[in-house]
Order: C-alpha cells, then structure tokens, then sequence
C-alpha cells in the first residue's frame, strides 16, 4: 500500500508565525497568549512546557508581562484599551488582518458588515467588532432573515470556512439584495487545502484527516473529505489510529488541518508503516523540499505579504522560507498591505542569509517583452494597410522622439513631426499624444526598426480639406476663424485649411482704434472674404466691411447747409476736427470758428466741447467734409462816436458859461 500526503497538510503561515513570535521572545518569565495559540491539545502541551501559558482574560496578568495575540485576532476594542501594553505581540493572521481592515472600512461607508462564520468563534468575534455594533454573523440559511436589507451589505468570512459553504449563503443573499459587496476572505493555504483534499478524496481508498477536535478548519477539511469519500476518518493523534481501516486497501490519503504540527503528521505515518508493510509517498519534510526543487529561478510565484519593513516586503511563498521583495522595486508605486496576494519571479533561491529573493519589476519586464512579441507580429500589416496610430512620447532622442504605440516603441524623427519644417523644441512633446503611421519597417533586426510619420498623416489630410476649403470660400462670405498671430500691419486668422489676412486698413472703420486693443490670439471671430488667389494660397479679410460705410452713411443723410451738432475731437493751429456721424469727422477751419479774429483756437475750443456747426462742403472724392460756426452767429456792430459840434446847450440863465477845456472833457468821456 501506498500513502500520498496531501502537499498543504500541516500548519499554515498564520499559525506557524504565532508559534515563531511566541518561541522566539527571549525572557525568564511566563509568556502568556491570548487564547490557545492553537487548536491542538498535543502541541498546547508542549509549549506549556516552555512557559507559554494560554489565559482567557488578561485581568490577572501583569502590564510588563510578555502578551501573544494568535493568529486568530481580536476586536478594536481590545487595541483601544490595551494596544499600548509594553510587550505586546502581535501575531494576528495576515488574511485575518485584510478582514478587520475591510470590516471597519465598509462600517465607515454605511455597510452593515456580515460575516460568513460561527458567531462564538475568536476570530469571528474579532471581525464583528472591527464591523460596527449592526454587524453580523451568520452560518446557514435561516441566519440571513436577521439581515437588515435597507442597508447596503459586505459579505466577508471566517478565513478558515468552506469555500463551497461560503458560495451557498452568498447566492442566498443576492437574491434577497442587489446592494451587495462580497469579499472572500477565506486564506489561500485554506482553499488551496480543501481543494487538495477532494482531489485526494477521490482517487484514494481510505483519507485520514489529522487535527485537533476543537479546530475549526479542520473539521471543515473532514467533512469536504467525506463528502468525496466515506472512507474518511478524524483523527487527533496516532492512537486514534484503527488499522482495520487500511484492510483491503491500496492508496492511503493524509492531510492535517492548520493547526496540525508535523511531529503529530510524522507519528501518523511512522505508525501506520510499521503496523503494515506499506510504502510512504512522502513525508512532510520529503514534500517541503520537493517543493522548494520544483521551483527554480526564473520561476513565476504567488504568495501573500506578511511583513514590511524598511528595507523588504516579506512574501509567504509556501516554501520552507519566506520570499523578499527588496522595498527599491516600489519606488515609483504604493506599498502593498499586509495580506495582499503577490505575484513575483524567483530571482534567487536562497540569499546570504537564506531567504529567496523575489522581484515584481522582473515579472513585469517579463510581461512586457511577452506583449511586444504579440504586438510585433500585427505591425507587418498595420504597416501595409497604412493605418493611425495614437502614441504617446516617452522619452526624447538625439534627433527626434521615441514614441509608445500600444506595447511597442517607435521612432518619430524631428522631420516627421510638423506639417511643414523640422521641430527644434522637442521636449514640448514629452508625455504628449502623436498622432502617427510607420513609414518604415524592419523586424529582422536584432532591435526592430520602426519609424514613424506624423507629417503623412497631416499632409493627406490638407490635401484632402483643400479641395473641400476652396469649394465653399467666395468673396463676400462672412465665415469664422481664431486670430493666430498679430503683426504691424494686421491679424492672421486661421480659417481651418489656412490663415486669411486682416490688413489693419479693415480692422475698423474708426481709424483711432488700435490692433492690439481689439484682437487677441486665440479670439474666435467673424470676418468677410474681401480677397482670393487660390495659386498663392492667400485670402484677404475684413472686419470693417461686416457693418455699412459710416461715410456712405453720412452722405445719404447730409447736405450742404445742414446744421448739425458735433464734438470736438482734436484742436491744431489751423482749426478744429469735429465729430459729426459715427466714425465720421469735419474740420472747422479757423476762419470758420468766428467773426472776431481769433490768435489760438484753443483759447476758444476745447476737446470734447459740444457746438453746433453748419456743412459748408461734402467733397465725396476725397471723403472729406467742411464746417462753420461762425455762419450760425450775427455779426457784432461797433459803436458810433460822439461828433464835438452836437453839444447841447441850456439857455438856462444860471448855466455857467462854456469853455474850450469843458468840450475837450466832455469828448473824452464820451469815447470811455
């Protein structure tokens, strides 16, 4: 007879560290743990012997005593009050703390938290504290009916339950809510363990199930067992062993739950070997290296993270060692957690001290050529087909740019890039988007000869709009461009295939009105087609001609003789300029201003003064116009002088008599 032991019998990582933790603490007093470190009455026994001590309550030991939390974990609570202890050890379950964490997260979010699991469990008891006062556990059907369904659900289990079992209530609950987050935290030594066991169950005559009666997974590992074959038997120890189960028999299938040492495995087996002439497959140490022989360097591997530190994430990688990831490989991206599933290549082995080093970077190097292969066999016939691509600049080159089309890297030379001209600025371009096709192809080469065009791409398409630009331009449109550029003497405006010019003789009918104050690059505005020479390429503008001549306008509403009200807009030596229309000006010569003679226009006209003024002339030709002011005023009269032989006399008796110097006076008063 034959026995085949199953390659995850024996303790997990979560126990096998909690025993490491509390093994390791270097001290002469009791060690005490919070709880059986393990579900097995043997091994109990045999840390007792190395004063490690289970207590339920932490009320009768001391604060500066040696504390072991097991892989089971506990509630917040227990951190809230006592988290601080001087020497406490933390040895919680890394797939045990990936719950808690999720627990109190989706409790912050409003989830009711329920847990797939027996309630009175420690590490059940644990997450439901973590979960929120509504937080819930629930074993079989009739559990979920305490659900509250108002409320959105996350579904998390006991790490150490049936994944079949788990499926069950989560289909029953999805029929009940659609409000539903599920995550399976069931460990992966737990899963990998139960599936070994029904592929066991089912080729071999008798399966032996090695555990402590008290211990949850496996009981669990049983009954999977059982249900494959009812030839299976739970056994604690080697005396518990009935060698009339073996009668008859061929193939014998071992495996241990979690919390199964292999000094227990190894009694099992050397028992049944001596009782019987059978023939052991394996043995757990035999396994542990054949494991270790099967993986080689280079080798891609899964584990989960258990540790991280300053200098390395430690991976539990099913070996005998636990896998390093050195921290450098993370610079550029977040650390992982505690309980996060890694994916790696083995690079070493075994290091200076022992530990197998590990490297994501290499795997995703390895990812990366994979996904060049495949893309480097479609580009002979995107080349052919001449088809776009959409890349992105990584990096720049002594004479151009190397540009990431898909999983592959092109080269876009600085010629390529513009429409028209050689790029110079190059390092514009980087982290931007291309557009591009490959103009040339050599996958023969050692390193593969791709080189790419923008330019192609954009000449075919002005060729192509040229056509379709011309077709609707005509003289007299009113279309839309964006304003690219200011110059001295106008605006370029881009009208899709090409600039028009906007001469500053058409920017306004106002010719005070400045470049610079009315337009800015990148305005969006309306213009008419005043111009077209198709074999120069050149279109002329205007924004003036989008309203009436305000000249024409004056005109047709004015004539000689019209008396009309204006504005001083500018006074020189010779006259005066009046607005007198929108845009249109008269000058009022300075023989025009008044009948009296005048020595400075400013002394009597100012800028911004209101007159009235009359059209003297329109001379049309020339657009120019003539203004009077003083055809609107009456001439002043001077006054007549007082003649020396007009005097009056009185005969009045009493008048004094008159003398030569009395009319001289008089005729000096008269001309005051």
């Amino acid at each position: 007879m034959k026995i085949i032991i199953a390659p995850n019998a024996g303790f997990c990582y979560g126990v096998k560290n909690a025993l490491k933790k509390a093994e390791e603490i270097k001290t002469d007093k009791i060690i005490y743990t919070l709880g059986e470190l393990i579900h097995n009455q043997q091994e109990i026994d045999r840390l007792k012997e190395k004063n490690i001590i289970p207590v339920d309550s932490i009320n009768n030991i001391k604060d500066d005593d040696f504390l072991v939390i097991r892989s089971h974990g506990v509630g917040k609570t227990f951190y809230e009050n006592f988290g601080k202890r001087e020497n406490l050890i933390d040895a919680t379950c890394p797939s045990v703390k990936l719950a808690h964490r999720l627990a109190e997260k989706y409790m912050l979010l409003g989830y009711q938290v329920i847990v797939f699991g027996d309630k009175n469990h420690p590490e059940v008891l644990g997450i439901l504290d973590w979960g929120g006062n509504d937080s819930l556990a629930v074993l079989k059907e009739s559990d979920i009916n305490q659900i509250n369904l108002k409320k959105p659900i996350l579904l998390l289990s006991q790490t150490t339950q049936s994944v079949d079992e788990f499926n069950i209530i989560k289909n029953l609950i999805e029929k009940k809510t659609e409000n539903l987050v599920v995550k399976n935290t069931i460990c992966k030594a737990t899963r990998n363990r139960q599936s070994e066991i029904e592929e066991l169950s089912k080729v071999v005559d008798v399966m032996i199930i090695i555990g402590g009666k008290q211990s949850s997974n496996s009981n669990k590992l049983f009954k999977i067992a059982k249900n494959f074959n009812e030839n299976s038997f739970f056994i604690e120890t080697y005396k518990d062993l009935n060698l009339d189960w073996f009668k008859g028999k061929n193939k014998i299938g071992i495996s241990a739950g979690a919390s199964t040492p292999s000094w227990i495995i190894e009694e099992v087996i050397n028992k049944m070997m001596s009782e019987d002439k059978m023939e052991k497959e394996q043995t757990m140490e035999e396994l542990l290296l054949e494991m270790d022989n099967d993986i080689q360097p280079g080798d891609i591997v899964e584990g989960i993270v258990i540790q991280v530190d300053k200098e390395n994430i430690v991976v539990d990688i099913g070996l005998k060692a636990e896998g390093i990831i050195p921290i450098e490989e993370y610079t550029n991206e977040e650390l992982p957690n505690v309980g996060d599933k890694i994916t790696a290549v083995l690079l070493q082995k075994s290091n200076s001290v022992g530990f197998p080093v590990l490297s994501k970077r290499k795997l995703l190097d390895r990812k990366n050529r994979e996904s060049q292969r495949e893309a480097l066999k479609t580009l002979p016939s995107k080349f052919e087909n001449k088809e776009e691509f959409e890349g992105v600049v990584t990096s720049i080159a002594k004479s151009g740019l190397i540009v990431k089309i898909g999983d592959v890297e092109g080269f876009l030379p600085a010629s390529q890039i513009l429409l028209n001209g050689y790029a110079k600025s190059l390092d514009k371009y980087l982290g931007k988007k291309v557009r591009v096709r490959i103009i040339d192809l050599d996958l023969k080469k050692r390193l593969p000869k791709i080189v790419l065009s923008q330019k192609v791409i954009l000449g075919e398409e002005r060729e192509a709009s040229s056509k379709d630009f011309w077709d609707i331009m005509e003289v007299g449109k009113v279309v839309q461009g964006e304003v690219k550029m200011l110059a001295d003497f106008g605006a370029f405006v881009n009208l899709g295939y090409l600039d028009g010019l906007l001469h500053v003789s058409e920017l306004s009918w106002n010719k005070r009105d400045n470049l610079k104050n009315m337009l800015a690059v990148g305005d969006k505005i309306n213009v008419k087609i005043i111009g077209i020479d198709k074999e120069k390429n050149k279109i002329s503008l205007s924004l003036k001609a989008l309203e009436e001549d305000p000249w024409q306008t004056f005109i047709n509403n004015h004539k000689v003789g019209h008396i009309i009200k204006g504005t001083v807009t500018s006074v020189v030596d010779y006259g005066a300029f009046v607005s007198i229309s929108k845009f249109v000006e008269g000058l009022l010569h300075i023989s025009e201003i008044s009948h009296e003679k005048i020595a400075k226009v400013s002394d009597v006209l100012k800028v911004g003064d209101e007159i009235d003024v009359e059209i003297l002339d329109i001379d049309e030709v020339n657009k120019k116009v003539s203004l009077s002011k003083k055809s609107l005023e009456t001439p002043v009269k001077k006054d007549e002088p007082v003649e020396a032989d007009k005097m009056v006399y009185n005969d009045d008796a009493e008048t004094k008599s008159v003398t030569l110097g009395d009319i001289l006076n008089q005729n000096n008063k008269n001309e005051e």
